[in-house]
């Protein structure tokens, strides 16, 4: 760590560290407990850790969690009123329905308390979609470390030897490339298709990029749309590569399960995280080294609206330790911390314009092996990508996981895509207008 940085960081935080702790509460008040999910960037911060306690004086305890386990355990302990943990990993599209039970505490008065920023935080730096994933009606739940997304990978090699040349223009280009080099050995695509969070995470950017919507006029009107004939279309071309072309299991796979097959070398086209791409060319297990292409994945007839969400961590309302937990936020999403972090083990997916433009870190991951380069492909899907690719409301987990359902079913086989479409947008109109939504449909 420069040592300068580290002088005006004990100058910042020292002085309220000693003014906030009172002589029975010290200790608590040394010690912040964060919940988070498993992954590189926790795993560079640790790394990290002695420089804030070295300059703090406090000692942070890292519980992780799978995604999965990290998104449901949050919300308990919030539901719960614990403060067992004061920092908690976040997604921007669950914000809506934790501050809606005031279980997360606004950021607004710290970022402006200049005692707790004498080093500038730099909002400005950050890429302000992933601060506005974090906003809601009007005020800041979060600080974003994670730029979430996902690009086209393919194998270029396997491609010239079909004479093919990618990317595909569409996705109708992709599934006539995925038909023709698909094969028992090596399938020709991989994509999440678990039901709920994984396979809407890739399955609404075909809805969107075939001009589909889930709501008719999100957030004015809430009556959904999700049985449109555009919709159909998205999911009938999602099906017929999920059913015919990809990797075993495809009906339940997830994010490792695709990570894995591109890896490996066991599929030729991959619609997966951009985050993923270190550790899908880690040199010590990759097979595909050289061999990938990289780009914005494709549009549909209508658009190209690739995913989009941000990470970032928030602070629990009934935490003791709120100022200390900022201030563990603010060094992690820093510049100077992500760069590091980025620089010192395998993580792209930074939220700072800074690092995005910093030489070191465009050499470490560029990855252009004559067939794209992934930074820029990176960046160009951050720019096309929609802030509201996950509908921010606080109802929205219940919707997306019965749209899933319906996804995974047409999938199987156990419903043709219209059925699922139907069953599902009649279950989510009684759903919402339960909870109290005016809807324009009728059952």
């Amino acid at each position: 760590m420069n040592k300068a940085f580290l002088f005006l960081t004990v100058f910042v935080f020292s002085p309220l560290l000693l003014t906030a702790a009172g002589d029975g509460e010290e200790k608590a008040m040394r010690e912040i407990t964060v919940l988070t999910e498993v992954e590189n960037y926790v795993k560079g911060l640790e790394a990290l850790m002695p420089e804030f306690t070295q300059a703090t004086g406090a000692g942070v305890v890292i519980e992780t969690l799978s995604q999965m386990s990290v998104q449901q355990k949050v919300i308990v302990e919030l539901a719960s009123g614990s403060s067992a943990y004061d920092l908690l990993f976040l997604e921007g599209d669950y914000v809506p329905r934790l501050v809606e039970g005031d279980f997360l505490e606004p950021l607004d008065d710290y970022l402006k308390n200049p005692e707790l920023n004498r080093v500038p935080i730099d909002s400005e730096d950050f890429i302000q979609s992933t601060l506005d994933a974090f906003k809601y009606k009007g005020r800041q739940y979060a600080l974003p470390f994670k730029a979430a997304t996902q690009i086209l990978y393919w194998r270029a090699d396997i491609l010239r030897e079909y004479g093919l040349q990618g990317p595909p223009e569409d996705y109708e280009e992709l599934r006539r490339m995925v038909s023709k080099v698909h094969t028992e050995e090596i399938p020709g695509i991989a994509m999440r298709g678990m039901a709920g969070t994984h396979n809407m995470w890739v399955w609404s950017q075909f809805l969107y990029g075939y001009g589909g919507r889930i709501f008719k006029d999100f957030p004015r009107d809430m009556t959904p749309v999700i049985n449109s004939p555009e919709a159909e279309a998205a999911l009938d071309i999602y099906v017929d590569m999920m059913r015919n072309y990809s990797i075993p299991g495809a009906a339940s796979a997830e994010y490792n399960d695709v990570t894995i097959a591109m890896q490996q070398g066991r599929t030729v086209f991959a619609i997966e995280g951009a985050p993923l791409a270190a550790r899908i060319l880690d040199p010590e297990k990759s097979k595909v080294i050289g061999k990938l292409g990289f780009s914005v994945t494709p549009p549909g007839p209508e658009a190209q609206l690739p995913p989009f969400t941000a990470q970032g961590y928030g602070i629990n309302k009934a935490s003791r330790n709120k100022e200390l937990a900022y201030l563990f936020a603010a060094w992690s999403t820093s510049a100077s911390t992500l760069k590091n972090v980025a620089l010192n083990d395998k993580y792209v997916s930074v939220t700072r314009y800074s690092v995005w433009n910093d030489p070191d870190f465009i050499e470490k991951y560029d990855y252009d092996y004559g067939s794209g380069s992934f930074t820029e492909a990176y960046r160009d899907t951050l720019a096309a990508a929609p802030p509201w690719y996950r509908p921010a409301f606080k109802d929205w987990g219940e919707v997306r996981d019965r749209i899933g359902l319906a996804v995974q079913e047409a999938v199987v086989g156990e419903k043709s895509s219209a059925r699922a479409l139907d069953d599902a947008n009649a279950d989510i109109a009684d759903l919402l207008r339960e909870r109290g939504y005016t809807i324009n449909t009728t059952r």
